[in-house]
């Protein structure tokens, strides 16, 4: 059985809405949700997927990060995460697929005064 995700897009003023949802879905979701306090640096997070099959990321955290992928000494693929601004993929958007290469481990960098939660939502195809 497929599982499901909705990104939904909206913009409204002056009583007037636009919205588009994208819908995705394939057979696997990988999510994550791990703390990050403060200073922490190169925290290894246990996230592996083949970048061929990645269908949608969800990547948000409610305080300054930087997420590295595969090394945390010669990343693959390095994301400076704003707080509560999320990095959103999926097959129709407008950009590339963010990941450039097969992710073995993220590595997550916490440089502020305050703990953070990473949160991590995706689909997959396991096939």
């Amino acid at each position: 059985m497929a599982i499901e995700h909705t990104i939904t897009y909206e913009h409204s003023n002056a009583g007037n809405t636009v919205r588009k949802a994208s819908i995705v879905s394939n057979g696997l979701e990988m999510n994550y949700s791990e703390p990050v306090a403060n200073s922490v640096t190169d925290l290894a997070i246990a996230c592996a997927f083949l970048v061929a099959k990645l269908k949608s990321i969800f990547m948000w955290t409610d305080v300054n990060m930087i997420i590295e992928t595969n090394s945390s000494s010669a990343a693959t693929n390095t994301f400076s995460l704003l707080a509560n601004i999320p990095l959103v993929w999926t097959p129709d958007s407008y950009h590339a697929n963010p990941f450039t290469a097969n992710v073995t481990a993220l590595f997550a960098t916490n440089p502020g005064l305050v703990d953070g939660t990473l949160q991590i939502r995706m689909i997959v195809d396991p096939t």
